[in-house]
């Protein structure tokens, strides 16, 4: 087991480049990788090869992805490959880039296949979640994450999704969610899309299998003495998936992780979705 100071000395090597990259090695691309890549991801690693300890960055922007634990994958539903994360100490990462910062162009996607293998997690934070994805690290550097619930949690959320942003100083944050009974093993089709130029606030979006559940304002409690107008800034953390800053860690399979500077369209998710089953 990989200890969370292990963890973090582990991850500040990656972010500041102290690894040495690794030889190209040939990448299988399959028809649902060639859909995402003509959207125009900033950024897309399919997680299909663990075992190898790094994921290749499939936009050609040389931005190769670092997994510090797994080593096997199940399959998906085109019988691509998927990564495995023990729900531990497993992660993946990449480091920190301006195109991976809500802020840098004022709209943001996050989008990534999800495959629970519990509905109870072990190594949870807070009242019973843990982020999946995110980009954030400390006070100062609290950018966005994709948080999945426990079944069973202190804010009766039984396995809600959810896609945060959050100010860099961390605190409240604003997102989007939706709530459905979860089935162990099965492949859920996650995105999360921002615009901080839409409404008085800007707003987030979240899909689930590339239909829109839920748009929201990035404000927490408008109106209310508690209020937080979230303005997502650029900050310094690298992306993980698979857990965000240690605090927590998903156990499942995560596939085809794709960043993008824009919000990408309601019928893009929709036709990546599809594609999967095609």
């Amino acid at each position: 087991m990989i200890s969370r100071r292990s963890l973090l000395s582990v991850g500040i090597g990656i972010a500041l480049g102290l690894t040495h990259a690794p030889q190209p090695k040939a990448v299988s691309v399959s028809g649902y990788d060639d859909l995402v890549l003509a959207d125009g991801p900033v950024g897309y690693w399919p997680m299909a090869q663990p075992a190898a300890g790094y994921e290749t960055d499939l936009t050609g922007r040389g931005r190769t992805g670092y997994y510090t634990g797994p080593t096997t994958t199940v399959a998906m539903p085109n019988q691509d490959r998927a990564a495995v994360f023990d729900g531990i100490d497993d992660f993946f990462q990449i480091a920190d880039q301006a195109d991976f910062s809500i802020s840098t162009t004022r709209r943001f996607t996050f989008e990534a296949w999800l495959q629970p293998h519990t509905l109870q997690f072990t190594d949870d934070e807070a009242t019973g979640y843990v982020h999946f994805i995110g980009k954030g690290m400390g006070s100062g550097s609290q950018e966005w994450a994709g948080r999945m619930y426990s079944q069973v949690n202190a804010e009766n959320r039984p396995n809600r999704l959810s896609g945060y942003a959050w100010n860099l100083s961390g605190g409240y944050g604003a997102g989007a969610y939706f709530q459905d009974a979860v089935t162990v093993n099965q492949w859920i089709h996650y995105a999360t899309t921002f615009n901080l130029d839409e409404g008085a606030y800007g707003t987030v979006r979240i899909y689930k299998n590339g239909v829109l559940r839920q748009t929201r304002d990035l404000v927490y409690e408008p109106g209310t003495a508690n209020e937080v107008v979230v303005t997502p800034g650029d900050g310094t953390a690298p992306v993980r998936v698979g857990s965000r800053d240690g605090a927590s860690f998903f156990k499942g399979a995560i596939a085809k992780v794709a960043l993008y500077n824009k919000a990408v369209s309601g019928s893009a998710l929709a036709a990546h979705y599809s594609q999967m089953f095609a």
